[in-house]
């Protein structure tokens, strides 16, 4: 049991302790010693529009203090516009209308008042939305500028009245957007899996890569490229080699050696498509592309291009 006498906090058996008269003991330490529980309750913090409207509220309040002291309104906004309210810096206008919307309506003003049209579509009809969505559920492994190209063509979408964020944003909603697609709509099988030949020389597959630099004593500077072939079913390398550009007659070359070696593969893998070589820009272009193919050999294509 505690008591308190002209300002001693006496308790039997334990030495007195002394606070100055006006203050008292701090209210949890009064509450652990009085072993009350609600001392630890959480405390409720204010959301972040009470946040925002109590930032508001100090510089109206500074504003407010100032015109108190014979400071016009305009010079009272034009110094509070250069103190930092919440860590920024507003505008003479942003707090005027601060100033005169709590002056008319009080605290509430000063809030963030939520949107009105939050949750409603400007740019997408409820027509274009359900097309959208079934098309969507329908060819779940499209991309979804296909799926709206598609609708553009077949005029359910109009070009200029909407944005792909908007689509995205729909599809989220919906739970289709690409994590949740991958959920619901995993792949087992098809062309996007994994292979493997079941034999040598089935299947060849080749690619090119930057090597090093190199400096010759003339000082002119080389990038090197690397060309490789690899057989898909052993993971033998029927040749590789070095070259100082990727022009078709280095992939030639490189191919024609490992045609040496290891004879003849029924298919070739690539990331270009050169399997016309009747194209006029080909032969003098580089050979490398962003399509994948993979192509049957011509040995009379690569006799006439040799």
């Amino acid at each position: 049991m505690l008591e308190f006498l002209n300002g001693i906090e006496v308790n039997p058996g334990m030495p007195a302790r002394r606070w100055f008269f006006g203050e008292a003991p701090h209210p949890l330490m009064a509450a652990e010693k009085r072993g009350r529980a609600d001392a630890l309750a959480p405390m409720i913090l204010p959301d972040k529009s009470d946040e925002t409207a109590l930032v508001r509220h100090a510089a109206v309040c500074w504003i407010q203090e100032a015109l108190k002291e014979n400071f016009t309104l305009t010079r009272a906004l034009a110094l509070a516009s250069e103190r930092q309210w919440g860590g920024k810096f507003y505008g003479t206008s942003t707090l005027e209308g601060w100033y005169y919307a709590f002056k008319q309506e009080g605290f509430s003003a000063l809030q963030r008042q939520p949107r009105k049209d939050k949750g409603t579509r400007k740019a997408l009809s409820p027509e274009a939305c359900e097309a959208l969505l079934q098309l969507r559920r329908q060819y779940p492994q499209l991309k979804v500028r296909l799926l709206v190209r598609q609708l553009l063509e077949k005029g359910t979408l109009q070009a200029g009245t909407f944005s792909l964020p908007s689509v995205y944003r729909l599809f989220a909603e919906a739970g289709l957007d690409a994590h949740s697609i991958q959920t619901q709509f995993p792949v087992t099988a098809g062309p996007t899996k994994a292979f493997e030949c079941a034999l040598a020389n089935e299947l060849w597959m080749t690619d090119m890569m930057f090597g090093p630099t190199l400096k010759l004593p003339t000082g002119q500077v080389i990038q090197t490229r690397l060309f490789c072939l690899l057989d898909d079913c052993s993971r033998l390398v029927p040749h590789a080699q070095y070259y100082d550009s990727e022009k078709l007659g280095n992939f030639l070359d490189c191919f024609r050696q490992a045609l040496a070696h290891r004879g003849f593969p029924e298919k070739l893998h690539t990331d270009r498509d050169y399997d016309r070589p009747d194209k006029s820009a080909w032969p003098g272009s580089n050979w490398i592309g962003s399509g994948r193919c993979s192509c049957s050999i011509n040995v009379e294509w690569i006799i006439m291009l040799s």
